[in-house]
């Protein structure tokens, strides 16, 4: 009779606390990927992510020739139930480092499938290398989600002093947090070497005909 009643207790601490899971719950952590940047025009096949260059902004490359992707980092913090603060830091393109783009207020809710969906966000403003490059920015809410560890986010940035007219600026992070297994540098490196994503940022199990991101390289087979 003990023995059922410890299990029954059990089952209902564990119901308990699966019901307490929000979406701002599931979507906090901090993420580790790669960022695309397109000036002007849509992200497509043939837009690399940003990587590593030396003082005359010529790529670093590896030991293998390979060009060194920078890892960006993104963090999600609650708010409450189901608002976010979203944190892109680092940003920049064209070899510039601009700084950070920091996002509050951004609503979240868990879709049937229990990914956490992005609500409607208000464009915030920003300024950087002191009023140079004045901005706006927010969350694509039609095509960014969180899938477990893995985030896939499309900022809209606007660049509104660039001239007469306003010059969009895409932004494209794709990454993963370590799972809560107590070992995370270990489950991080495990993850990564398996870690192949398309371009619209679904996961995939293999890699396949096409354009691949494979911890964070394009291959293309």
């Amino acid at each position: 009779m003990k023995k059922t009643l410890l299990t029954l207790c059990a089952a209902l601490f564990t119901l308990g606390m699966q019901a307490q899971t929000t979406a701002a719950d599931a979507a906090a952590g901090t993420y580790s990927g790669v960022l695309y940047v397109a000036l002007g025009d849509p992200i497509d096949d043939s837009t690399e992510p940003m990587y590593e260059m030396d003082e005359d902004y010529n790529p670093v490359l590896d030991e293998d020739g390979n060009k060194i992707y920078t890892t960006y980092e993104v963090e999600i913090t609650k708010e409450d139930d189901s608002h976010v603060t979203f944190g892109l830091y680092n940003f920049g393109f064209m070899g510039m480092n601009l700084g950070d783009i920091i996002l509050p207020g951004v609503p979240v809710e868990l879709d049937e499938d229990g990914k956490v969906k992005f609500g409607e966000n208000e464009a915030k403003e920003f300024s950087f290398l002191e009023g140079e490059i004045e901005a706006t920015a927010k969350i694509n809410e039609t095509t960014s989600y969180i899938d477990g560890t893995d985030a896939y986010v499309d900022v809209d940035v606007v660049w509104t002093n660039a001239g007469d007219d306003d010059v969009p600026i895409y932004v494209r992070f794709i990454g993963s947090k370590p799972e809560d297994t107590g070992i995370a540098e270990l489950s991080t490196v495990n993850r990564q070497l398996s870690t192949v994503y398309d371009l619209q940022g679904r996961k995939l199990t293999k890699v396949q005909a096409g354009v691949n991101i494979v911890n964070g390289s394009k291959i293309i087979k």
